[in-house]
C-alpha cells in the first residue's frame, strides 16, 4: 500500500470515528472534594469503566449526582465549557461562577432532554455566567417534579424550549 492510499484510508478512519460518535462519553461526577468542572479526574467515565482522562466535551453526556460517591457539587469557572446533555441530580447544585462563565448544552436529537434538573437538583448561574441550550429547536429544558430549579442572578439564560418548567 503506498502512501496516499494509506493516508486516504486514515483520514477516512479518522472521519467515521468523528461522524459516528465513538469519541462520545458517558461521564459521571465523582469528586469528593474538588469542585472544578475541568479537573479530569472529578469526572467517571462510564464506558471506561473507571477515572476519566479528559473533562466534559461537546460530545459527552454529563450526570451530576452520588452515583459514584460523590459529595461535593461542581462549579464552572470559566467559557468556552459544553457537553451534549446535562442530569444535575438530587442534592448537587451546578454553579457558575466568574464573569463570562459559560456552558453550552445541546446536540441534534429530537425528543431529548438536553437539561434535566431532577428532584432535589439545582443549577446556580452567579456574576454574568451563560447557560445555554443550543444547537436546534430539538433541545429540550427539563426541570422534574421536586426539581429546585434555577438560581438566577440577573443573568443569561438561553433556552429555546422549556418543559415541565416552574420558574
Amino acid at each position: 500500500m503506498n502512501k496516499l492510499t494509506a493516508g486516504i484510508l486514515t483520514a477516512a478512519a479518522m472521519l467515521a470515528v468523528s461522524e459516528t460518535g465513538w469519541g462520545q462519553k458517558n461521564l459521571t461526577w465523582q469528586s469528593t472534594s474538588s469542585t472544578a468542572w475541568d479537573t479530569a479526574s472529578n469526572w467517571y467515565d462510564e464506558g471506561l469503566g473507571g477515572t476519566s482522562s479528559t473533562a466534559p466535551a461537546y460530545t459527552d453526556d454529563v450526570t451530576i449526582n452520588n452515583s459514584r460517591g460523590a459529595s461535593v457539587s461542581p462549579t464552572v469557572t470559566s467559557a468556552g465549557k459544553a457537553c451534549r446533555s446535562l442530569v444535575v441530580g438530587n442534592g448537587f447544585v451546578l454553579t457558575f461562577n466568574g464573569y463570562g462563565t459559560a456552558l453550552v448544552v445541546g446536540d441534534t436529537s429530537a425528543g431529548n432532554y438536553d437539561i434535566t434538573i431532577q428532584n432535589g437538583g439545582k443549577i446556580c448561574l452567579n456574576d454574568s455566567s451563560f447557560l445555554t441550550l443550543a444547537k436546534s429547536a430539538s433541545d429540550v429544558f427539563r426541570i422534574d417534579n421536586g426539581g429546585v430549579g434555577l438560581c438566577v442572578r440577573c443573568r443569561q439564560l438561553q433556552i429555546p424550549k422549556c418543559i415541565a418548567c416552574d420558574f
